[in-house]
């Protein structure tokens, strides 16, 4: 009994953290959120390595193939400090991937034990979700009492997260499980809640007005698709499918957002995406950050620049147009920039991390085929392509919830997990 209470309780403070402000105007959320989770991550490795009932799930966590790639990443990382341009910094940016680890190592041991059920893992997703949504659409309402909404206030929708991108790619990441309800649940009430639930994430999306989030939701979109074609021989079920559920909410969040935002209005789904082209100054900024970084890792793809110091020479690149004190601070493509600051033996690690799990829910699906499994890896391919666009890598509550993502996919219950 005292290991189901203390493993949940670990379990929901890794939640609460992502919700707790800074207690100082001097600390920013990233780095408050990386305090906290070391000390509750640090508590979580101490009790399960001590405890009987999780020693040996403890154990088996960090001997797995993805455990390894993990600490190979770190220790490669870590070795960059031996050449990097700045080595405080390679040992700073590592403690963000050592909580990520241990994320890894404690919730394999947390939903190992306790071995909830998909839906019961849904309905907490759901209910997060639902908390998160609730404070975004506060803030919505109030500037409604005052004016129209408009693209100028889409930073007071970010809600508990540090921007509309990182608020867009983290709330889409989280509906796959809303949907699970949807298709999955017997239950009318939850149903019906589910959907209202679903349309009301996919609005604030459109509100957020995040051209990441677009690309995102076309993606995934055929990607659905593709698997349902793939899996399904009746192509009477595709309405009633995941592809259905999410293109059927999303089309209606689309058209709703035209009719309640007008035309005209900036923050119009159609008008942000008519601004996304080659020419435009963010889309060639990310562009030009890009061609640095290409240049950079064929002129030097053993020996980047040192881990977390590509901030540092991406000014030699840019000087020429750099304003103010303004520098590219990040690549905007997370695999880019492992590329440049720790060289091809760095990248391929750090894309096993990505690979190796979607490789184990591909033979866990041949095992036995579920809704689930494809709903989860949808939300991990959704970080992935956050992660070529933005620099999610950076952020303690994207890394939990990559880390939780995977936790889930190497602990779903079939035959190919208990052999493991």
């Amino acid at each position: 009994m005292e290991s189901k209470i203390v493993s949940r309780g670990i379990l929901l403070s890794f939640f609460i953290i992502i919700f707790l402000p800074p207690i100082t105007t001097t600390l920013d959320s990233n780095t408050w959120r990386l305090f906290l989770f070391s000390i509750v991550n640090t508590f979580g490795f101490l009790y399960f390595n001590s405890s009987k009932d999780f020693r040996d799930l403890t154990s088996n966590a960090i001997k797995s193939k993805l455990s390894i790639v993990i600490g190979l990443f770190i220790s490669w990382a870590a070795l960059s400090s031996l050449y990097a341009i700045n080595p405080t910094e390679v040992f700073v940016k590592i403690i963000s991937f050592v909580n990520f680890y241990l994320l890894y190592i404690n919730l394999s041991a947390i939903f190992k034990f306790n071995k909830f059920s998909y839906n019961n893992i849904a309905l907490f997703m759901s209910f997060i979700f639902f908390v998160q949504l609730f404070i975004s659409y506060a803030f919505y309402f109030r500037i409604l009492e005052f004016r129209p909404y408009t693209f100028e206030e889409n930073v007071l929708l970010i809600g508990i997260f540090n921007n509309r991108n990182i608020t867009s790619a983290l709330y889409l990441l989280q509906i796959p499980f809303v949907i699970y309800l949807i298709v999955r649940s017997k239950s009318v009430l939850i149903k019906t809640i589910s959907y209202i639930l679903s349309f009301a994430g996919a609005y604030m999306i459109f509100l957020l007005s995040s051209r990441t989030a677009y690309v995102i939701i076309f993606l995934i979109t055929i990607y659905y698709l593709l698997v349902f074609l793939l899996t399904n021989k009746n192509i009477k079920l595709i309405f009633k499918s995941y592809f259905g559920v999410f293109t059927g909410i999303f089309l209606a969040a689309f058209l709703w957002t035209i009719f309640s935002l007008g035309s005209g209005n900036s923050a119009n789904a159609v008008n942000r995406i008519q601004t996304i082209d080659f020419e435009e100054t963010s889309t060639n900024t990310r562009l030009r950050y890009y061609q640095y970084g290409i240049d950079h890792f064929f002129s030097n793809p053993f020996i980047g620049v040192g881990f977390g110091s590509w901030k540092i020479k991406s000014i030699d690149y840019d000087k020429e147009n750099i304003i103010s004190y303004i520098i590219p601070y990040t690549m905007h493509n997370d695999f880019l920039e492992v590329a440049v600051e720790l060289g091809i033996v760095g990248l391929v690690l750090y894309l096993l991390i990505f690979v190796l799990p979607l490789l184990y829910l591909y033979k866990s699906y041949l095992i036995e085929k579920s809704v689930f499994k494809i709903l989860v890896s949808s939300s991990l391919i959704i970080y992935i392509i956050d992660a070529n666009l933005n620099f999610p890598g950076i952020r303690m509550s994207s890394l939990f919830y990559l880390a939780l993502i995977i936790t889930l996919i190497y602990n779903l219950k079939d035959k190919l997990s208990e052999n493991n």
